[in-house]
C-alpha cells in the first residue's frame, strides 16, 4: 500500500496495515494483513456488508495535524466493499446458471423415446442452448469490463495509494465455462440437423 499509508499508522503501531490485501469477489471481500517484520497473518471474511468490519478497519487519515490545517482520510475498506456492492453484479451468470439446469432436465426429458412432446422440447431446447450461451458471454464480457474499470478509476481516485489487480482464477473459470457452452450449442445444433435429415430421408426416401 505504499509508504504515505505506513507513516500514516505509525501513531497506532499498526504498520502492517502498509502491507494490507483486500479481495472482493462475488460471494464477499476477504482481509488479510500481514506484518513486514514477521510472517504473521490475519484473514477476515465478510459475505455481507457488515458494520464490525468497517469500525475493525477505519480509514487512514493522510494528514498528520502537524504538517498541514487540512483533513483527509481514506478508507479503503468501504472503497472495497462499495466495489463489491456496486460493480460486481454477477446476475446474468447466475440467470445462466439456472437456465442452464432447465436446459439438463430437458435433455434428460428427451432421452426417452416415446415421452409426449418429445420434439418440441428438442427444438427448444437447442434454442436455449444458444441464448445460454449468448447470455453468458454478454455477463463475462459485463464483469470483465466492470471489474477492470473499477482497479483503473480506484488506483489514480486514491492518488496511486491504493493498488489493485484483476484476479485471473475467476476469469479463466468463467471463460472456461463459456467455451463448454459453445460446444455444448454446437453439439446440440449438429444433432438437430441429423435430426432433421433422417425425418427427410423417411418423408422423401432415395430412389
Amino acid at each position: 500500500m505504499y509508504g504515505l499509508i505506513e507513516e500514516a499508522y505509525e501513531v497506532k503501531n499498526s504498520t502492517n496495515a502498509a502491507y494490507m490485501s483486500i479481495r472482493i469477489g462475488y460471494y464477499g471481500t476477504c482481509i488479510q494483513q500481514n506484518d513486514a517484520d514477521n510472517d504473521d497473518e490475519s484473514l477476515t471474511c465478510d459475505y455481507t456488508p457488515n458494520l464490525d468490519l468497517y469500525n475493525k478497519y477505519q480509514a487512514i487519515s493522510l494528514y498528520g495535524t502537524s504538517d498541514s490545517d487540512a483533513t483527509g482520510s481514506l478508507d479503503i475498506v468501504g472503497i472495497a466493499t462499495s466495489i463489491q456492492e456496486h460493480v460486481i453484479k454477477p446476475y446474468l451468470l447466475w440467470t445462466s446458471i439456472i437456465l442452464n439446469i432447465i436446459l439438463f432436465v430437458f435433455l434428460f426429458y428427451c432421452s426417452f423415446p416415446f415421452v409426449p412432446y418429445r420434439e418440441a422440447v428438442k427444438n427448444f431446447s437447442v434454442i436455449l442452448s444458444l441464448v445460454l450461451t449468448l447470455i453468458w458471454a454478454v455477463g463475462a464480457m459485463w464483469a470483465h469490463i466492470a471489474i477492470k474499470s473499477g482497479v483503473q478509476l480506484v488506483e489514480p481516485s486514491s492518488m496511486y495509494i491504493i493498488e489493485g489487480n484483476i484476479g485471473s482464477k475467476s476469469e479463466a473459470l468463467t471463460w472456461t465455462s463459456f467455451t463448454f457452452y459453445c460446444i455444448v450449442s454446437i453439439f446440440l445444433i449438429i444433432l438437430h440437423i441429423d435430426d432433421i435429415k433422417v425425418e427427410l430421408e423417411i418423408i422423401e426416401p432415395k430412389v
